[in-house]
């Protein structure tokens, strides 16, 4: 047991914080950054739940509201942490070091677990901290206060479990998946796939019924349908000044107990079988003629050369694939598709004017730049960053050629939204084409602002590609400073109460000026901030590996 306990806190002083940085200013500054993004959506939540309260009082729906936040909560925690549980327990550096010291498989599986869990912490903070406090603010005492502790403590245990005990099971009976490539596109599509598949579930069994049933506390056990031990955390935090509420904490915490207990079992007898022999990555074996090379080579311009290099990088490596590509592909439509299932027919109609020209400008904005290309760009070059100070590509140019993918995927989902926009909601094509245009240049600003940022605070020490795009907190920095700027934009338009025409000229000034600011920002100081920094990692290289050869 000794073990374990040294194990996790190596683990999380070298290889378990997701800020962590060889310059402790920086770990720092990461964390502060963290705190400053998420303090606003929390806080803004929380209050909208307070205000909401008297509503779900009057309807008898608290236990349900809340049993559903523990419910959503988990379903983040299996979605987000599927591929990153694979990654930290197969997949990092320290795993194959790990193997030939006298550790049992529990002891570094169990350590991992608390890598995981802590990361999970920061996704539950998200969504269920904000209906824990505001539920806390109107019921609370100090027995709920406490309560309400131990099951954000215990939440992510069940979670981490599941996903746990997926991995262990596929990585050790699975040879198809004894490929780092393979089983991180698998175990993606699968999250993708069980998002897909619980949100539509969730749409179809609660549209229609909480009328029925919303003085009833069947509404709840249909809540918790797919999380049983959920409701059992609910009625605890409900319940929480009678020894009913307790005795629902204790067999709460005994159930996820029970969990570990099972979770350890099978790990001691399977986890060693699916590390051993673990491959890192796949190849074809083809041999490639000369002819054949000769004859695929093609001059093109190094703008272009680049700019395809950056996307066949992207498309190529499993974790860029899922994350950014198909963050860009599917996204967009699936928001609009809950929608579509959330109002079975019975659609809002979207009046033509300024204000919904500002709102739906910021809406595309936002969503078209989840794709996390161009906040990423620098930071996916992880240790070979260095590469790019030596071949014959001027810095600008290579510049350039980072901020090309982004925008493609960015402007092909704005497009997929307006697309489905026209057919579903049966919007004017010139609304539309006004959407699109203002869309289109804060799309622009907002990925060269993007790039800038991981221009000057990239992520490069990882020994796992998720982490480059996961963990990255630049992507955080993008959304809320261009939510912050094209909303400031969009309310602008409210208070000069403008007409359509008139509000679509002032958003084309505003957002062209914008792209335009941000373009210049890059190309002047990003380039000079690049090549200072490329400079930067290839002395610091140098020097290291200068010190190893004379030791």
């Amino acid at each position: 047991m000794s073990k374990f306990f040294m194990l996790t806190k190596v683990l999380l002083k070298n290889g378990g914080n997701p800020f962590k940085s060889s310059r402790n200013k920086k770990s720092s500054l990461n964390i502060l950054i963290l705190i400053i993004a998420f303090i606003p959506i929390i806080a803004s939540s929380t209050l909208g739940l307070i205000q909401s309260y008297g509503i779900f009082e009057k309807l008898h729906l608290e236990g349900a509201i809340l049993a559903g936040s523990l419910v959503s909560a988990s379903m983040a925690m299996i979605i987000f942490g599927i591929l990153y549980v694979i990654s930290i327990y197969y997949f990092v550096d320290d795993t194959v070091h790990l193997l030939t010291m006298p550790l049992r498989p529990y002891a570094i599986l169990g350590a991992k677990f608390i890598l995981v869990t802590i990361f999970q912490y920061f996704v539950e903070a998200i969504t269920f901290l904000p209906v824990l406090i505001a539920f806390g603010v109107k019921i609370g005492t100090v027995t709920y206060w406490i309560y309400a502790l131990i099951v954000y403590i215990t939440l992510p245990v069940i979670p981490n479990v599941i996903c746990s005990l997926i991995s262990i099971v596929i990585m050790a009976f699975g040879k198809f998946f004894r490929n780092k490539d393979r089983i991180k596109i698998v175990s993606g599509m699968l999250a993708i796939a069980f998002a897909i598949g619980i949100n539509l579930a969730m749409k179809f069994l609660s549209a229609g019924s909480i009328e029925s049933i919303a003085n009833s506390k069947d509404l709840i056990d249909k809540v918790t349908m797919t999380f049983p031990s959920c409701r059992i955390a609910a009625s605890s935090l409900l319940n929480n000044t009678s020894s009913e509420g307790l005795i629902d904490l204790i067999i709460f915490i005994l159930v996820s107990a029970a969990a570990v207990i099972i979770f350890i079992i099978i790990a001691e007898g399977l986890y060693l079988k699916g590390v051993v022999g673990l491959t890192q990555s796949g190849s074809s074996g083809k041999q490639v003629s000369s002819e054949e090379i000769g004859r695929h080579s093609v001059k093109r311009p190094q703008l272009i050369s680049f700019a395809i290099n950056e996307w066949k990088a992207l498309y190529r490596t499993p974790a860029y694939l899922l994350n950014c590509v198909f963050g860009s592909v599917l996204f967009p439509p699936l928001m609009v598709t809950i929608y579509v299932i959330s109002a079975r027919g019975h659609f809002i109609a979207i009046p033509a004017n300024s204000v919904i020209l500002g709102v739906a400008t910021v809406v595309c904005i936002e969503l078209s730049s989840f794709n996390m290309v161009s906040a990423t760009a620098v930071s996916r070059e992880g240790k070979n960053f260095f590469i790019s100070r030596f071949i014959p590509v001027p810095f600008k140019t290579q510049v350039l050629g980072k901020l090309i993918p982004g925008l493609f995927l960015s402007y092909f989902s704005l497009i997929v939204l307006a697309v489905m926009a026209i057919i579903i909601f049966k919007i004017s094509p010139i609304f539309v084409l006004m959407v699109l245009l203002t869309s289109s240049l804060g799309i622009t600003a907002s990925n060269a602002f993007a790039l800038f940022v991981d221009i000057n605070f990239p992520s490069l020490e990882w020994d796992d590609e998720t982490k480059a795009v996961k963990q990255n907190l630049n992507v955080g920095i993008q959304m809320i400073v261009t939510l912050i700027i094209f909303g400031l934009a969009a309310f602008l338009l409210v208070l000069l109460n403008l007409g359509l025409y008139s509000g679509f000229i002032l958003l084309i000034l505003i957002n062209g000026i914008l792209s335009i600011a941000a373009y210049m920002l890059l190309m002047k100081k990003g380039v000079k901030i690049y090549s200072n920094s490329l400079n930067y990692f290839v002395n610091t290289v140098s020097k290291k590996w200068i010190k190893r050869k004379k030791h």
